[in-house]
């Protein structure tokens, strides 16, 4: 798999699976990324990449073709893509060390529940605890510190009960 996130928003993209990336697989995600992200109004003018040897001339080509640059991360330095490796340690510790994966249309299938979890219910640390994408049914939240009753809680189950999202009915 391939991510791609946006570091204002903290948005992901993830590739769909695959057993053998090449350079041109690459290149494809790359072009997908840029072509959802911009109707979904992410700007999209830098590229960032590790310096493997997949991330390159077509991958150059298609991510010039869009109007983006690609940088390539500086040698020896870890520490410029922390956002991603953030990202990578939350997906593997919080979804995928708990799987046993039987294919890759099995991988996308779970991974597509956790990114639903990661981008509509968990906290984002960083980014005012916010969620990256506003609920869809217009529902709000009550205030923190209100008194509630246990019945207006809800759970919401992902993954087999495997993620469990608890909150309050909307007032």
């Amino acid at each position: 798999m391939l991510a791609f996130l946006n570091i204002r928003t903290r948005h992901v993209l993830l590739s769909p699976a695959t057993v053998r990336p090449d350079a041109f697989w690459v290149a494809r995600q790359a072009e997908t990324y840029v072509r959802q992200a911009r109707p979904s109004g992410l700007r999209v003018r830098y590229v960032q990449c590790d310096r493997d040897a997949k991330f390159g001339a077509p991958f150059d080509a298609i991510v010039t073709k869009l109007r983006a640059a690609a940088v390539p991360s500086p040698a020896k330095s870890p520490n410029t893509q922390a956002f991603v490796e953030r990202f990578i340690g939350s997906i593997r510790s919080e979804c995928l060390n708990h799987f046993l994966f039987f294919g890759t249309r099995h991988l996308d299938s779970v991974i597509r529940a956790w990114l639903e979890h990661y981008h509509g219910e968990r906290p984002h640390q960083g980014v005012g605890n916010e969620l990256l994408v506003k609920r869809s049914d217009g529902t709000k939240s009550s205030p923190r510190n209100a008194p509630f009753k246990l019945r207006d809680v809800r759970c919401r189950r992902r993954l087999g009960g495997f993620i469990k999202h608890y909150e309050r009915s909307a007032a």
